[in-house]
């Protein structure tokens, strides 16, 4: 064996040793289903209508598979399922939100499955249930499985929060983007969705806008209001001015009067 024979096998050796370690940035393929729906025989759902689905009660085992069966069939959204599947997707809808805690429990016992990532990623086009206990399950999932998550669940987690979060979602998803390298190109974009729908909630601000029409009359009042004091204290010096002036005169009006009476007086003593 010549060197560069040597070199290749030692280089394909060091990929495959690689490939076969499992550091935690590593992707993983999904996981195999519980023992429950793996024992369960899809061919029994072949041939039920309607009604029998709605006489099932939701602890049903076949009603567990057909419900997660639909959630992983659908391609991106709901419009892609078989005639068969819409029927079951018609039943889910039907249940509202009695349906929610099923659907959790299924994704709680089937973690890091098609069935997880589906759930979240397509609950909220069912339509008939409240979302705020998959919010949670999804900041659950990244809080406590930040480190052994794949990619593509924490794609989903962080896609739903992106679209119906919060604030103190987006820190949630800021955190894992710092505490978890694989993942951050899907975070990334889930960071940025969130802040532009943050954003998008808050009121808008609107400057204050003048009216043209009413800047004349406006600083006319605002002028006279303005000379108003001044007017006030040349009314009050004009009064002060006239009171005065009338006390003058009559003041020395009474002088007079006493001065011609003063001299009558003498004038009768000669």
């Amino acid at each position: 064996m010549n060197h560069f024979s040597k070199f290749a096998f030692l280089f394909f050796a060091a990929i495959l040793f690689k490939l076969n370690a499992e550091p935690s940035d590593r992707p993983v393929p999904y996981r195999p289903y519980s023992a429950e729906l793996q024992n369960i025989n899809p061919e029994l759902l072949n041939g039920l209508n309607e009604k029998q689905y709605k006489q099932m009660s939701l602890g049903d085992p076949l009603l567990k598979l057909a419900y997660s069966r639909v959630f992983t069939r659908a391609i991106g959204d709901f419009s892609s399922l078989m005639p068969d599947d819409e029927m079951i997707l018609s039943d889910m809808r039907s249940r509202g939100d009695s349906l929610s805690p099923l659907l959790l429990k299924l994704a709680e016992d089937n973690q890091e499955t098609g069935y997880e990532v589906a759930l979240l990623c397509l609950i909220d086009q069912l339509g008939s249930v409240v979302l705020e206990p998959y919010l949670q399950y999804a900041r659950n999932l990244l809080a406590n499985r930040t480190q052994t998550m794949s990619a593509a669940t924490a794609s989903a987690a962080s896609a739903i929060l992106a679209k119906h979060g919060s604030e103190s979602d987006l820190k949630i998803l800021e955190q894992v983007f710092e505490k978890r390298p694989y993942v951050r190109d899907d975070l990334s974009k889930s960071i940025k969705t969130l802040r532009e729908q943050i954003e998008s909630r808050k009121p808008p601000n609107t400057p204050f806008q003048k009216n043209p029409s009413l800047e004349g009359s406006n600083a006319k009042i605002a002028l006279e209001s303005r000379d108003i004091p001044a007017l006030q204290d040349e009314d009050k010096s004009i009064r002060r001015n006239t009171i005065a002036l009338t006390l003058c005169v009559g003041a020395g009006l009474l002088l007079l009067i006493i001065f011609m009476k003063n001299k009558d007086k003498n004038e009768q003593k000669k």
